[in-house]
């Protein structure tokens, strides 16, 4: 599973700790110590940055939940370019030298409190169809945007995408997201 991350640089420390507990939540029952699950999470503004890939934390659950605790003022960033950002992660994350496994399904969940910015918009349906074409489930949460057609793009079935007014209602619906992930590595029962 990739995380795929953007907060604006007006995301209050409130909205941001709110999404890094949901992650936190989301991750605390994936079977990552006996290699199951591998994890990468991935921040983007204008441009991407792989904050650790697939390899990293393959049989480490605390460090890796440890690892989603970023600092708030690292990242934030006054622009967002999905568009680039998931031609990062199709190039970059889903390849075996990144730990990907050619034998696993792939779920990228896309995060984000923005929308693209204007220069970046045209490009986003061909970077969309080249995700969609490895076969990678693409799970949208989008937090306070305002055109929520990016993220209802994000994937061919409605069910996979969420769109919440903020971020405290991440944890209303994390039990709906966990139950769309693959149930081979999870258990939340």
């Amino acid at each position: 599973m990739a995380i795929l991350l953007h907060y604006s640089d007006t995301t209050s420390v409130k909205e941001f700790n709110a999404i890094i507990q949901f992650l936190q939540n989301l991750l605390s029952n994936a079977y990552i110590d006996n290699d199951n699950v591998r994890v990468a999470f991935t921040v983007y503004g204008m441009e991407s940055t792989t904050l650790f890939d697939f390899n990293t934390y393959k049989q480490n659950m605390k460090k890796l939940i440890n690892a989603l605790s970023i600092d708030f003022g690292s990242w934030g960033s006054q622009e967002a370019n999905l568009a680039g950002a998931l031609d990062f992660v199709r190039t970059s994350l889903f390849l075996e030298a990144s730990g990907d496994r050619l034998d696993v399904p792939n779920t990228l969940l896309v995060v984000t409190n923005d929308n693209s910015d204007g220069k970046y918009v045209p490009a986003f349906p061909k970077s969309l169809a080249e995700m969609k074409n490895t076969g990678v489930t693409i799970i949208g949460v989008g937090l306070s945007i305002y055109n929520k057609d990016e993220v209802n793009a994000l994937s061919d079935n409605p069910a996979l995408s969420f769109i919440l007014n903020d971020a405290s209602q991440l944890s209303v619906v994390l039990q709906d997201i966990q139950s769309r992930l693959p149930s081979r590595g999870f258990d939340f029962s």
